[in-house]
């Protein structure tokens, strides 16, 4: 797939919480030239949604499951997408922030 221009530069975090509409912004941000993406993979739950909910009959446990499925190329489903550069744990922002200085200065 070919990536469209775009002259802005532009850094995106994500990790496992990142999951839903935010994977579809990420599958739009793929598509654009000078965009990179820092963290750890997404959730994955962007391929179905979870819209119908029904009740187990013999247990009465509520459970909720997607009615409609697509398929992206860069990402699957309980995987997300995979980050440009791996950075984890807690501390994640604080270290980008600090890359980034670094690079600027």
């Amino acid at each position: 797939m070919e990536q469209k221009k775009n002259k802005t530069k532009l850094i995106v975090l994500m990790d496992g919480n990142t999951a839903s509409a935010a994977e579809s912004l990420i599958s739009h941000l793929n598509t654009l030239k000078n965009v990179v993406f820092i963290g750890t993979n997404t959730s994955g739950c962007f391929l179905s949604n979870a819209n119908m909910k029904c009740i187990l009959p013999n247990s009465e446990i509520e459970i909720s499951y997607g009615d409609q499925l697509s398929f992206q190329d860069k990402c699957t489903e309980g995987k997300g997408f995979q980050p440009d550069i791996w950075i984890g744990g807690t501390d994640a922002l604080e270290r980008v922030l600090a890359f980034l200085k670094n690079i600027n200065d």
